[in-house]
């Protein structure tokens, strides 16, 4: 006979997952959860069946919108269910059991289909630690929702990972590489990205993180909302820096003698925050940036304004997949504005010759930059103003 209550708690974990749960019912699920390792076992399995079709409940195919509504309207009792209940609510429990079993059997067939379909969007592990991983290949993006409605852009070359139970306890994401977040407002738990040495609090707003282990430097950029980012500073303890609407946040990792500091108000047309000249050393805030030279690489055109060769080049390398070497250094220097949208690798450099004295060969996933000596006198007089 099928335990009534087990009808309920697969109810509060589907809620939970389309993010229909309302907070009462979340608090006694979250309670439900930390009483057995039974229980975590069980929310466990049907999150990650979830979790790895990669849906939101609008993104069902084939459901049924009467269907969705009556279950949707259907209210939870979270108190535990005696033998007395009438023959109609057995019936509706049954119902309910049914509907759970096929958004489960939904989520495992898209599953399925993701596995057999060949396209290229994020591998997703979920694993028997309770931890999920999500991670966007070289020569791609992707977006996810998460339980809680947050929605998240991964960049070419990101992973991100949180414990099973996000949303519940806590709503913390580890990221390497970059990622953009328009964060559902939830006040009993704050949404933390811990991105190496740094840690970004946000409660709803959308802001950027660019965190490949790699690069010298962490970059936050907020564009709504505000963002309370913690560094380590001097003698072991901690600083604070908050950030407001139009701001860059830049974490230098090597604290002295990097050059990229001097340049980086200039390149991305912003000012240095006076207010913040307090911090750290191997920290800087720019104010009044244009938020979509950070942002955009998620937008259908990507937005390059006066970025230079030697910072435009891993970019278009973790975009296209493709290895790119300079033949000649003095090409780092030169600096690239315009837009992308759907160009191949080959049409973008095509376009950049016009922008610059270079010239390239591409030999199956390398490209090779040279310049254009030709051109190149021509080139610096025009840029510099001379004839």
């Amino acid at each position: 006979m099928t335990d009534p209550l087990n009808n309920e708690i697969e109810l509060l974990i589907i809620n939970y997952l389309t993010g229909s749960i309302t907070e009462d019912e979340l608090s006694w699920l979250q309670s439900w959860i930390e009483k057995s390792p039974q229980n975590k076992q069980q929310f466990n399995s049907l999150r990650n069946a979830w979790l790895l079709a990669g849906y939101k409940h609008e993104d069902i195919p084939g459901r049924s919108e009467n269907l969705h509504v009556k279950f949707r309207q259907l209210k939870v009792n979270p108190d535990i269910i005696d033998s007395s209940q009438t023959e109609a609510k057995t019936k509706s429990l049954k119902y309910l059991k049914l509907a759970a079993s096929w958004i489960v059997f939904l989520a495992i067939g898209s599953l399925i289909t993701y596995w057999y379909s060949g396209r290229k969007q994020s591998d997703q592990i979920a694993g028997s630690s309770g931890r999920v991983e999500i991670h966007s290949p070289l020569g791609s993006r992707s977006r996810i929702t998460m339980p809680d409605s947050t929605r998240i852009w991964l960049n070419a070359g990101t992973t991100i990972s949180y414990n099973g139970d996000y949303g519940l306890i806590s709503r913390k994401i580890d990221l390497v590489g970059e990622a953009y977040f328009d964060v559902k407002s939830d006040s009993r738990h704050p949404f933390i990205v811990h991105a190496s040495e740094v840690d970004i609090k946000a409660l709803g707003t959308r802001f950027n993180v660019k965190a490949y282990t790699e690069e010298k430097s962490i970059t936050a950029t907020l564009e709504e909302g505000k963002i309370d980012i913690t560094v380590p500073g001097s003698d072991e303890k901690k600083e604070n820096i908050l950030l407001k609407p139009n701001e860059s946040f830049i974490y230098h990792k090597e604290s002295t003698g990097n050059p990229d500091k001097t340049e980086t108000a200039s390149d991305k047309m912003g000012s240095l925050d006076k207010d913040n000249t307090g911090s750290p050393e191997n920290i800087d805030v720019i104010s009044n940036v244009k938020t979509e030279l950070y942002t955009s690489w998620k937008d259908p055109r990507w937005i390059i304004e006066r970025e230079p060769f030697n910072t435009l080049v891993p970019m278009l390398e973790r975009r296209y997949n493709m290895k790119i070497i300079f033949q000649n250094t003095d090409i780092r220097d030169f600096k690239f504005t315009g837009t992308v949208e759907n160009e191949s690798i080959d049409q973008l450099l095509n376009a950049i010759k016009f922008t610059a004295p270079i010239e390239y060969s591409i030999i199956k996933d390398t490209v090779r930059l040279y310049l254009d000596t030709d051109a190149s006198e021509k080139f610096r007089k025009v840029m510099s103003g001379k004839n």
